[in-house]
């Protein structure tokens, strides 16, 4: 069991995890800074092949100047870095993943472009500062660089061709060039699955090239299939294993390993309930391997299911949550958690699986409500402990029901309900909730209603 921790200065709840971590569940993902080390500056496991994706990007910095000191032209740098903006970028050209069409689309596939688009960005800005540093490196060591970069394919701009076909390049250069295009590229598509991936450990030093080739595969069946198809959330989390050296051994939403844990973002805060955030810190002790975090459900359609109570007329006080910790359970392959507090005064424990599920399936609470006059009939109110449990999924014939709670009873009816037309309220009135979700069947509204 991980130990409680004491109420913060700002009143909200969350859960001490080993090392130097704070996770507050429902609210926000971030270090502890009370117990962190002040010096900390970087993803530890810098002397295990690890480090920051900014360091990372000024090691290979070293590809571009080899690349840049064959041309006499003072444009030679803006070209090449036009070159990785257009690569990195979802619309142009020369996109390695040309998603312009689906960025507007809901759930992962939209997250995955969108996140595409963000990393890109950051990637390209970390790319031109490394260029403005005063190089680490001799013009002798510069003019010695070699390397055999497979053929990838990509698209370069009109001026880069010019620059590495002309008449100071060569097919030495024009390797140069594409593998540090590659490795941008593969580092972007390791990134992705993160909210916050500025903050993830990647490789560093030796292990570089062996390690980004690594992800490849699987980087590439996601993006094909979110381009092409339906892209899956356990493909999402394979990949971001993959970039931490691992590979689950069954469908997971989450893992943890030396350097830290990735849990899905919907856990800490309102977001995505498709991308993962990263974490600095450690659930469980798990020595020097991965451990995945499976579901203890493999199908939520065979989990037993119960009718929803009576419930009532009158709207009961918000529920707020108390007591929050993770337990974590060995299981074969990883593990599993479950998400423990007091809520309304009884103690509920709920899979976190289930959690992970029901947000991903959970509807947005924005509608259209010039558009009719919503659903009708009363509001059946329930009071959240009473829906939560471990051996079901609750669900109802027909209705609207409502449970009010705060970020933490959220979390556990998103496991508790059958994940269908289910709402998370975000504090919009009733009135504006009766035109949310599918317009038929039973509704539930959940969370902060106003």
């Amino acid at each position: 069991m991980i130990a409680r921790a004491p109420a913060v200065s700002d009143g909200r709840p969350y859960f001490q995890t080993r090392g130097s971590g704070a996770i507050r569940i429902g609210t926000d993902l971030r270090r502890n800074e009370a117990d962190a080390d002040p010096s900390y500056s970087a993803p530890p496991g810098e002397d295990r092949g690890t480090g920051s994706v900014g360091r990372l990007v000024d090691e290979l910095e070293f590809l571009r100047r080899a690349v840049a000191s064959q041309f006499s032209d003072p444009q030679a740098s803006a070209i090449l870095l036009a070159g990785l903006e257009n690569a990195l970028s979802i619309d142009r050209r020369e996109a390695t993943f040309p998603a312009a069409h689906i960025v507007h689309e809901p759930g992962l596939r939209g997250d995955l472009a969108r996140q595409a688009i963000a990393v890109g960005r950051g990637l390209t800005d970390m790319a031109r500062e490394a260029a403005l540093k005063p190089s680490r490196w001799s013009n002798e060591a510069l003019s010695r660089a070699d390397i055999r970069s497979p053929c990838e394919g990509h698209v370069w701009t009109a001026d880069a061709a010019g620059l590495l076909m002309g008449a100071s390049g060569g097919a030495r250069v024009m390797q140069l060039y594409n593998e540090w295009l590659h490795r941008l590229v593969i580092l972007r598509n390791l990134l992705i699955p993160y909210v916050n991936w500025r903050d993830v450990p990647v490789p560093s030093g030796a292990d570089v090239p062996e390690r980004l080739r690594a992800v490849e595969p699987r980087a590439k069946a996601l993006l094909a299939d979110a381009m092409m198809g339906r892209p899956r959330h356990e493909d999402l989390v394979a990949l971001a294993l993959a970039g931490q050296n691992g590979a689950p051994s069954a469908p997971a939403y989450g893992f943890q390993t030396r350097d830290g844990l990735a849990l899905p973002a919907a856990i800490a805060a309102r977001g995505s309930a498709a991308l993962l955030t990263w974490h600095p810190a450690t659930l469980i002790e798990s020595g020097d391997g991965p451990v995945a975090f499976l579901y203890a459900d493999p199908r939520y359609f065979d989990v037993p299911r119960r009718a929803v109570g009576p419930g009532g007329e009158r709207r009961p006080p918000t529920a707020v949550a108390t007591g929050t910790h993770i337990v974590a359970t060995a299981a074969a392959g990883g593990a599993t958690l479950a998400l423990h507090a007091t809520i309304g005064g009884c103690d509920v424990n709920v899979e976190l699986g289930r959690i992970v599920r029901g947000a991903r399936h959970a509807l947005a609470s924005a509608a259209d409500a010039s558009a009719g006059q919503g659903r009708a009939g009363p509001v059946i109110w329930h009071d959240p402990s009473a829906l939560i449990a471990a051996d079901a999924l609750v669900t109802a014939g027909e209705g609207i029901h409502a449970c009010p709670g705060d970020g933490i009873a959220t979390l556990a009816l998103l496991g508790s309900l059958y994940p269908d037309n289910v709402v998370q309220a975000d504090g919009l009135p009733l009135a504006a909730l009766r035109h949310a979700g599918k317009g038929y069947g039973p509704l539930f509204l959940i969370g902060e209603i106003g």
